[in-house]
């Protein structure tokens, strides 16, 4: 089949649009892999155009083919871009599952021209060989689109360039790569214009020489004939960010990948002010503005995305707010419909005496009084709150304490005091009690006195139908309180030799009276907010008044000052010859002025100091270091030279074990010692004492006591060296800290005390926490007691040589009878105080189950585990004040099952 020379799209005049104007080949109407019809077919020399508006009804694409086995050549045809139309095309050239053809050609004439089409160019979907050559494709929304289940479609991409003439990049390897440069539209996937073209390499690089002076893009061609797309800007989009807050520069936008192109960059735009970042694919520590990713594949083809950030300190939004006040003077006022926008971890209401009651947006089940809701960025430190909101007794009985006045407590003294707390529309004779944070009763009238300082509440209830009151916290504070701030402080480091640390800047409030300690060598330091002469050391300030308070400080530590670094870059060394004193060592050249540092010398043996200067003579065999002292009087090590010697024999000491003695049972030993440069087959060995005693005469050093020793090597009696002595101690701990059970028996019967860590030795079994009253005595570690009537407390301890453990005390505990014991009621209010109903028992119960049940028969929570309990959460939800009841079932000590029931008050 050849369609030739035709033109299709419009009427014989060319001016009126045909909705029909387009040329489809079909060899099937199934589109399954294998093409059916063996069919060659030429498309040549043909102009194609829809000149319909875009948007109208008559939009199509131009030219398809589909299912044809054969060869398939389009050559020499124009699609779109006819002189003074608006072209609404779609596709210019569609083929789908076809095995071969050719798009174009190696000749100028060859090259069809395609442009103006609003979903791609040149479509090619599931073909195997269909190569596209040298045409010229601009102005479409893409230029090709390739696709294959049947073989692989190379790809290309643009990665360097020099604006002027040099492109490189990398592509599938050993592939035609085709360059283009587009003048018109946009330069991305387009190709306009032929540049020439190049290869690449098997490792899938390509470069390439040619004047240009507008966009360039790229295209791939297999050997076999498989055409890919053009190349183009590309990146992986970032969805993670993080928006910035409190007028911070700490917003981020990370995980942007840059996949292709000649450069990226981001542009930011703030407040009409734009600057560019190059070269960072994530940002971090930035403000508000909107930030464009962008990407170029040389001059005028870029790709980019846009990320706004937008400032997220929080915002509190009471439009809405609903307001419900108490009554009866209890606990049961809400404040409602509150609403926080922007970035906040940290919500809390504060009461007027600043004690926190919630920590929601919601405040429900609140006293009469005034509140305040504050939202906090605690991470940046900003945030944002309500005016006081006042919450007024409805009905009922009512505590007034808008004029409560607090009487500090001095120091540690009890005489503080919480005063004029006044009552409304009182009921007969009420109750009246005051308690601390730890439940403890404090008194029982309106006025609490004589305290020492802490929080207390007050409980009160007329004798009307309304429940208790119970007022938030009132805080007894501490006159002559001593503040002590150091997070100002300044440290001056003290001279590695010389005394001159200090430490300034310090801040006390309410004290008289300082003192410095060192605790380093626990002495006095100074009696002064500011101290100076100080030696590098651990301080701490002790601030005292005639009110009898006292602060203390952190530690705050002065260190010492740091060596200037010089390190030896040059030295010469000669060993010792002929076992005489005539080694040298001599350091030349250094990486800083030596003419600030003095210089010693140490032999490694004896840590003495040998010489002074750069250099050393008339030396033996050795390790000798070098040391050199900067300004500030610091000194370090920074040189080290070994002097051998011939013929003189040498310790080696590199893989040498010291085993110390334990328990005084002579199991000391020090082995793995070498000798090197040994003379003649008969060596002996002696090990000597501190006292010269002849200890052993073999290189091994074994079963000996605590204490020094030093080895003599004789080399066929030619050379006689001898160690520096090596220190064996004796440890006294026995490695044990012993292990028993506490235990529950029955009255009147035996209890089996059994070592859980035993190791040999002996066990000693005592009455008392002296152990001077012996029961009994083994080497076992178990021990049995007599019947027992009443509970008993023994004590016990492992000797083993020289070595005696810690006592440890086991307690027996005789039952007779077990029960549940169950609160009445508690508070769940976060408050630290009684905010659990635990699981405790009297005696000993193996707990088969603990269950709670609200007034509808549902069981709100299960545990079998002792003092563990309910929260007052059910399902997430906090639970009403209400009654509860609870059920038990376990086993006692001897095996008699226990039940019981009984009810409680949940309060809020």
């Amino acid at each position: 089949m050849k369609i030739l020379n035709n033109t299709f799209g419009a009427d014989y005049s060319k001016s009126i649009p045909l909705k029909c104007g387009y040329v489809s080949i079909s060899g099937s109407s199934d589109l399954g892999p294998t093409p059916v019809v063996d069919l060659i077919t030429t498309v040549s020399g043909n102009t194609f155009n829809n000149p319909a508006y875009v948007g109208s009804n008559s939009c199509h694409g131009m030219l398809f083919i589909s299912n044809i086995a054969a060869f398939i050549t389009i050559r020499g045809n124009k699609i779109g871009h006819l002189s003074n139309w608006f072209s609404c095309q779609t596709t210019g050239i569609g083929i789908v599952n076809c095995e071969n053809g050719i798009i174009g050609g190696p000749n100028p004439e060859d090259q069809n021209i395609i442009s103006v089409n609003f979903v791609t160019g040149i479509s090619l979907n599931n073909n195997r060989n269909m190569t596209i050559q040298k045409n010229s494709l601009f102005c479409n929304f893409k230029g090709i689109n390739a696709v294959s289940a049947k073989v692989a479609i190379p790809d290309v991409k643009i990665m360097s360039e020099n604006g002027t003439d040099q492109l490189g990049g990398t592509a599938t390897p050993d592939c035609k790569i085709e360059l283009f440069q587009t003048p018109q539209c946009s330069g991305c996937d387009n190709g306009e214009i032929y540049l020439g073209e190049t290869i690449s390499d098997n490792n899938g690089n390509w470069n390439f020489t040619g004047a240009f002076n507008n966009a360039v893009s790229a295209r791939a061609t297999t050997a076999a004939g498989v055409s890919g797309e053009f190349s183009s800007p590309k990146f992986v989009q970032s969805f993670n960010y993080t928006e910035p807050s409190c007028g911070q520069n700490n917003g981020s936008i990370p995980g942007t990948q840059f996949i292709s192109g000649t450069r990226y960059y981001w542009v930011r735009n703030l407040n009409g002010n734009t600057d560019t970042i190059f070269n960072q694919l994530d940002l971090v520590n930035i403000g508000p503005g909107l930030y464009t990713f962008v990407v170029e594949q040389t001059a005028y083809c870029t790709k980019s995305y846009s990320i706004y950030l937008a400032d997220r300190s929080p915002v509190i939004n009471e439009q809405f707010v609903s307001v419900t006040h108490p009554s009866c003077g209890l606990a049961n006022g809400n404040i409602l419909s509150i609403n926080a926008t922007g970035s906040y971890n940290k919500v809390y209401w504060l009461s007027e005496s600043r004690d926190t009651v919630s920590t929601s947006l919601n405040l429900l089940n609140v006293a009469p009084g005034k509140y305040k809701l504050i939202v906090m960025n605690t991470e940046y430190g900003c945030g944002d709150s309500t005016e006081l909101y006042t919450l007024v007794n409805q009905s009922g009985p009512s505590l007034n304490t808008a004029n409560v006045q607090v009487t500090d407590a001095t120091c540690n003294n009890s005489d503080g005091s919480i005063a004029n707390i006044t009552t409304n529309n009182v009921t007969g004779s009420p109750f009246i009690q005051w308690i601390d944070s730890l439940n403890n009763v404090v008194g029982n009238s309106l006025d609490l006195l004589n305290q020492p300082a802490g929080k207390y509440k007050l409980k009160f209830k007329d004798q009307s139908g309304c429940d208790t009151i119970i007022t938030p916290f009132y805080v007894i504070p501490v006159t002559g309180r001593i503040t002590i701030d150091t997070a100002g402080k300044i440290i001056k480091t003290a001279g590695c030799r010389v005394n001159n640390g200090s430490i300034r800047n310090t801040h006390v409030t309410g004290a008289d009276t300082y003192l410095w300690q060192n605790l380093t060598t626990n002495t006095p330091a100074g009696n002064t907010i500011d101290i100076s002469n100080l030696s590098a050391g651990n301080y701490q300030l002790t601030a005292t008044n005639t009110l009898g308070c006292s602060a203390t400080s952190p530690v705050i530590s002065v260190p010492s000052s740091v060596f200037i670094p010089i390190g030896v870059t040059g030295s010469f060394l000669r060993n010792a010859i002929c076992g005489e004193n005539n080694g040298i060592l001599r350091n030349t050249s250094f990486n800083n002025d030596s003419n600030y540092y003095s210089f010693r010398w140490t032999d490694s043996a004896t840590n003495q100091q040998i010489g002074t200067g750069t250099s050393i003579y008339s030396l033996g065999a050795g390790t000798y270091f070098f040391h050199a002292t900067d300004s500030n009087g610091c000194e370090k090590q920074i040189f080290k030279g070994i002097i051998g010697a011939f013929p003189k024999p040498v310790f080696d000491l590199s893989v040498m074990k010291i085993d110390n003695d334990k328990c005084s049972r002579t199991e000391g030993k020090i082995k793995g010692i070498n000798i090197t440069g040994l003379l003649g087959p008969a060596t002996t060995y002696t090990w000597r004492d501190i006292n010269n005693n002849i200890v052993s005469n073999t290189i091994d050093l074994l079963n000996v006591a605590a204490g020094q020793y030093y080895l003599t090597v004789i080399d066929g009696g030619l050379c006689t060296i001898q160690s520096a002595p090596f220190t064996i101690i004796n440890t006294n701990d026995p490695g044990i800290i012993l292990q028993y059970d506490d235990q529950m028996i029955p009255r009147n019967t035996s209890a089996s005390l059994i070592i859980k860590n035993f190791q040999p030795g002996s066990y000693f079994l005592y009455s008392d926490p002296g152990g001077t009253q012996l029961l009994q005595q083994n080497t076992t570690g178990v021990f049995t007691t007599g019947p027992l009537s009443a509970d008993g407390d023994y004590y016990i301890k492992f000797v083993s040589g020289a070595c005696t453990s810690s006592i440890v005390h086991v307690k027996i505990t005789v039952v007779d009878k077990s029960f549940f014991a169950i609160a009445s009621g508690f508070t769940p209010n976060n408050d630290g105080i009684n905010d659990r109903l635990n699981l405790k028992i009297i005696g000993y119960i193996d707990v088969e189950y603990f269950r709670i049940f609200n007034r509808n028969g549902e069981e709100v929570f299960f545990t079998k585990t002792v003092n563990e309990g309910w929260n007052g959460r059910f399902k997430g939800m906090e639970q009403p004040a209400s009654i509860f009841v609870w059920i038990a079932k376990g086993k006692d000590i001897n095996g008699n099952t226990i039940t019981d029931k009984g009810i409680f008050l949940l309060i809020r």
